[in-house]
């Protein structure tokens, strides 16, 4: 996850939970990983906060239909 989210240039990307959410991670600024590597506080344009363990995060999808979709 690391690598995807300090990729150059940025691309938009979605963490799919195991509890079948899917997050959106629009920009860079908008998810922050804990220094352990065991989190992810995400947050939204409403400035809602959301931490996610990292190991629940079971795959991350970017391009094709999510490079469009929006809840």
């Amino acid at each position: 996850m690391m690598r995807r989210q300090d990729a150059a240039p940025f691309v938009p990307y979605w963490m799919m939970l195991a509890d079948s959410r899917e997050i959106a991670i629009d920009h860079p600024d908008f998810a922050s990983i804990s220094e352990e590597e065991e989190s992810v506080t995400v947050y939204d344009l409403s400035g809602g906060v959301e931490v996610v363990d990292l190991t629940l995060v079971v795959s991350l999808q970017y391009g094709g239909r999510f490079a469009v979709k929006r809840k």
